[in-house]
């Protein structure tokens, strides 16, 4: 894998390849942030007096309570009571448990329990401690990515299915592609080879694939037909705007291939 992460990680865990020191630590960190969805905006360490520690930044309730089920995935089970205080209280029980040094300060708490906290500085040790909780926490969802990813292709299917943001994201396919996918996840819906330029066609496909993968998983997958563009010559297209949680995923690639 290359030194310089892609912050949008797609099917194979990061690993120890990255160089050694704060700032490559950082970016691995910021990585795995991203596939997991913590919305937490890291800072520098030249951006403190010590160049030897990073910033966490700061978070509002929903990121914290995220960034301590994903140290300790049994907070996450735990009862959530609204609020920014015990949202700080699972990250301290998480960190506790962890054996994570964090330092959180005062949260500022806003009228109704809402509010946002200062998360720190931590160092070298800690970083590289975090991106390996968080790295773990996200097995699941990159090996359904990389299932998903390998039946598409098996069938060939040019989509990618990556993880990003906590979950399985696919990017869009050509039309042909569609028709074959479709094939291959509700055979009793398919439909023989239409015209890419067709639209009506092309609407009615991408709403049996919509349909076809909300039933399997349950998981929000909007499917939507994209006409040749003139002004930027894209050929016709589906693009999908899906979201499948690791739990919803895996039955798509055994159904994907299957024939």
């Amino acid at each position: 894998m290359s030194p310089t992460p892609d912050p949008l990680l797609s099917n194979t865990l990061l690993t120890d390849s990255y160089a050694d020191g704060l700032h490559a630590a950082r970016e691995r960190l910021h990585t795995l942030m991203g596939v997991a969805g913590i919305q937490l905006h890291l800072g520098y360490p030249d951006e403190t007096p010590r160049a030897d520690l990073l910033p966490l930044g700061t978070a509002d309730e929903r990121t914290v309570a995220e960034l301590a089920a994903h140290i300790c995935p049994a907070v996450d089970g735990a009862e959530r009571t609204a609020g920014i205080l015990h949202a700080i209280e699972l990250l301290q029980s998480a960190a506790s448990q962890a054996g994570l040094a964090l330092q959180v300060g005062e949260p500022q708490v806003h009228q109704g329990g809402s509010g946002r906290v200062q998360l720190g500085l931590i160092d070298h040790a800690t970083v590289t401690a975090l991106a390996a909780l968080i790295e773990h926490s996200c097995t699941s969802l990159v090996e359904a990515a990389g299932a998903l990813d390998s039946a598409l292709s098996a069938i060939d299917v040019t989509a990618s299915a990556i993880a990003r943001g906590g979950a399985v994201h696919v990017n869009e396919i050509t039309v042909p592609e569609g028709v074959v996918l479709l094939r291959h996840l509700a055979p009793e819906n398919a439909i023989g080879d239409i015209d890419p330029d067709g639209q009506a066609a092309g609407e009615d496909l991408a709403d049996r694939l919509d349909k076809a993968v909300k039933a399997m998983t349950g998981g929000i997958f909007d499917a939507a037909y994209s006409p040749y563009c003139r002004k930027c010559s894209e050929s016709p297209s589906l693009l999908f705007e899906g979201r499948l949680k690791p739990s919803q995923a895996p039955g798509l690639p055994s159904r994907a291939q299957s024939t």
